[in-house]
């Protein structure tokens, strides 16, 4: 197999390596990892500035379409930082799955300001009695007036906290056990409760319970079960690449701790 990179990769790993270089020094991780959100929006502003966010979206959509090797060239980079922002649930995640599944419309109104990180949508779709089940859906849609009425609750949203909206998966409208819907819900939408909680790594998530709110018809979004894998695939390549990452400075240190260890005054 070919692993050289191209000049365009090498550059765009020098990039995220300085990134990582200029605020990853001197323990900034915990700092960002203190703050409300969880991360400092900040340097999410200047992931987006640098373009590395605008990589998770088509050229279609005023993105940086990437391969699969220059994303896990990007992700090792920032594995190797232990980084905070969460690229992976905004833009590989979420602002994927929208520009995959919404209409021209709602992608008029959502879509720059998504590829430059201006906006950040969040993935609702983890439920408490899930285990794994990607088709275990409890929350309800429900056709009402002009648009659709949802009610249940998502235990586990990542980084949930300061979002412009989350997609909000539900029970499919068709009634097929095989599928499922999705909805755009902007964070603004009344009777949409959002309650923070820590994970044990020290990132923020939060949990939604909703009744009877209120979503206009075209904020359902044009995908389902297939649209929302393909997203996770590939947002699951991209966080084996920054786990090698930080497995590969875990490595240098240790090699590094067992050159200079001294035991009963010996090497």
């Amino acid at each position: 197999m070919h692993f050289q990179l191209s000049d365009d990769q090498q550059m765009l790993k020098s990039l995220v390596e300085r990134f990582v270089q200029d605020h990853y020094a001197d323990g900034q991780r915990n700092t960002y990892l203190a703050t409300p959100h969880g991360f400092s929006p900040e340097t999410w502003a200047l992931l987006g500035e640098l373009g590395i966010i605008a990589t998770a979206f088509d050229e279609t959509d005023g993105g940086f379409e990437t391969d699969i090797k220059t994303l896990t060239v990007i992700f090792e980079a920032l594995g190797r930082g232990i980084t905070a922002e969460p690229l992976i649930e905004y833009a590989y995640e979420a602002g994927a799955l929208f520009a995959a599944t919404a209409s021209p419309e709602l992608k008029t109104a959502w879509i720059n300001q998504l590829v430059s990180g201006e906006k950040r949508l969040a993935l609702a779709h983890t439920e408490q009695r899930a285990r794994d089940n990607p088709l275990w859906v409890e929350v309800a849609a429900t056709p009402k007036d002009d648009g659709f009425s949802l009610t249940g609750s998502k235990s586990l949203v990542p980084s949930g906290v300061g979002v412009d909206g989350y997609i909000i998966s539900t029970k499919s409208i068709d009634g097929s056990e095989d599928d499922l819907s999705l909805f755009l819900v902007p964070a603004e939408t009344p009777g949409l409760q959002v309650a923070p909680y820590r994970l044990v790594d020290g990132r923020v998530a939060v949990k939604l319970d909703f009744d009877a709110i209120q979503i206009p018809a075209s904020h359902k979004l044009n995908g389902g079960i297939q649209a929302l894998t393909a997203v996770q695939q590939k947002a699951d390549i991209a966080r084996c690449a920054e786990t090698l990452g930080l497995m590969e400075i875990m490595f240098e240190a240790t090699l590094e701790y067992l050159k200079t260890r001294k035991q009963f005054g010996r090497p």
